[in-house]
């Protein structure tokens, strides 16, 4: 179920939104949605940690399996982000 409200908010916010569900191939709609379950909730500390991780790897000479925890993190990344 869903709730049709009309609400004002300054154009350049407009813009971002319109210019990032486009890029996403998705409705304004959708990504508004999106952004307000989403809000306050930043993923940094997950990314930080994993960030280390691939860094520790790599100074360890393994890059297949940094170069496999960076494949997961831009996964996630961009499936959340959708």
């Amino acid at each position: 179920m869903s709730t049709r409200k009309s609400i004002r908010f300054p154009d350049d916010i407009y813009e971002e939104i319109e210019t990032k569900a486009k890029q996403k191939g998705i409705k304004f709609s959708k990504e508004v949605v999106n952004r307000l379950r989403n809000q306050g909730d930043t993923p940094l500390p997950a990314i930080l940690a994993k960030t280390q991780t691939i860094i520790n790897l790599t100074r360890a000479g393994k890059t297949k399996e940094a170069q496999k925890e960076m494949n997961l993190l831009w996964e996630k990344t961009l499936t959340s982000s959708k």
